[in-house]
């Protein structure tokens, strides 16, 4: 006995067969069927692509990948708010040409570190140029791979966050100034006043023994 869902597979295999056979036939129907696959193919992967899209733009983190010769080559939209460049500006150039000259040194250490087999970067801080020529603090961390041959970048901007940081530091600095200056400013009053309690304390009483 054969079940419904067989019987209806069957005449779609017997299409299928049927293509197949006439496309082994006709030069032409088997280009036209090799189209066929390789456009649903690229369908597929153009939604996939779109989709991988929509993630990284939705990122507040900086998401990239970088050639091993040094070039961007897929960036967020967080870099555009972060830095003011276009995408197409910050891979036209190497991207190490970006960094901040004091932290090119080391930066350059890290990447070659990474390219030799070296473990993946974690939060690694530099300085980043942006496009108004003011510097933006990043944390890096980077993994690479060999097939394809890729860097892969979660990067933070944490201009912001260092600069709270050093306002609250300013203002606990000067918090702290002024509890001890005040406290400087207590002393020397303590002190003045038990200098002239020592100096009057004992005038009253020589006072009294001369009257009588």
């Amino acid at each position: 006995m054969v079940s419904a869902g067989c019987s209806e597979a069957t005449p779609a295999r017997d299409r299928a067969n049927g293509d197949r056979a006439a496309a082994a036939r006709d030069p032409e129907a088997s280009r036209t069927l090799m189209s066929a696959v390789m456009l649903s193919a690229a369908l597929d992967h153009a939604s996939t692509t779109a989709s991988e899209d929509r993630l990284w733009d939705m990122s507040l983190d900086l998401l990239a990948t970088a050639s091993h010769d040094g070039y961007l080559t897929r960036l967020s939209a967080s870099w555009e708010h972060a830095l003011g460049y276009s995408r197409a500006e910050l891979m036209s150039p190497p991207y190490l040409e970006f960094v901040y000259p004091e932290d090119l040194e080391q930066t350059i250490a890290r990447a070659n570190a990474l390219l030799n087999g070296g473990p993946p970067t974690v939060n690694y801080e530099n300085r980043f140029r942006a496009k108004d020529g003011s510097y933006r603090w990043f944390a890096w961390s980077a993994l690479t791979s060999s097939d394809p041959p890729l860097i892969y970048f979660v990067i933070r901007d944490l201009t912001e966050a260092r600069s709270s940081a050093r306002e609250l530091h300013a203002t606990l600095e000067l918090l702290y100034q002024g509890f001890e200056n005040a406290a400087v400013g207590m002393s020397l009053t303590l002190k003045i006043d038990i200098e002239f309690v020592r100096n009057h304390i004992g005038q009253p009483a020589r006072h009294v023994a001369f009257a009588r």
